[in-house]
């Protein structure tokens, strides 16, 4: 065990970061939200993969924000959509979220998605920020925002103009979290928002 280790201190991020060398990086494809990349990387002990795949946003931030997570909240009900995944084959439940368009920040997205997934607006005193998460650290090259929609209000008519996304349907906020539970809802994003939605209810209320 190293002397670091031994007295419970982590290693230092900039150490752990050296010990894995980029070599070389290929675009193997990309559209018109994701690049993937091959990367060709070594690390100290002298392991090495040719074709690493790391899958990196098109417009990230500096912060790597690619997208964003809002959960909306309607006279106390939670809004969920049921959307097709091709790459799974299913029917899930999730909040309305989607990609950071150039120029646009992460809260302008949230509330450009909550109008065009979910058909709801809310002012921006009541979009409440619940942080950033990581999907999939060993593959994605990037960060979502999560937001709660705490006071929304019908807005437009919705027009279906995006492959498998569903109705909206409200939820109690106890029939939520059964269907978290009972893993009804399996989408990340939507488990995380709900989950600090419901820890910042505890403290604001």
């Amino acid at each position: 065990m190293s002397e670091d280790h031994s007295r419970g201190k982590r290693p230092d991020s900039s150490e752990a970061h050296g010990r894995v060398r980029l070599i070389d990086r290929r675009i193997g494809c990309r559209n018109s939200k994701w690049i993937v990349y091959l990367d060709h990387i070594l690390d100290d002990h002298g392991n090495e993969v040719q074709d690493f795949i790391v899958v990196g946003g098109r417009v990230p931030g500096d912060d790597l924000v690619a997208g964003v997570c809002i959960l909306p909240v309607l006279d106390g009900q939670v809004g969920l959509l049921r959307n097709y995944r091709h790459a799974v084959a299913e029917i899930l439940w999730e909040a309305p979220g989607g990609f950071i368009d150039l120029g646009e920040d992460p809260s302008e997205a949230a509330a450009r998605e909550l109008a065009e997934e979910a058909g709801f607006v809310c002012d921006a005193d009541k979009m409440v920020s619940l942080g950033q998460y990581l999907p999939e650290p060993s593959t994605l090259q990037a960060r979502g925002s999560v937001f709660a929609a705490t006071q929304c209000r019908v807005g437009r008519k919705l027009e279906k103009g995006e492959i498998g996304l569903g109705d909206l349907l409200l939820f109690d906020l106890d029939e939520v979290a059964e269907m978290a539970e009972s893993s009804k809802i399996q989408d990340a994003a939507t488990l995380i928002a709900f989950y600090r939605y419901r820890d910042w209810l505890r403290h604001v209320g």
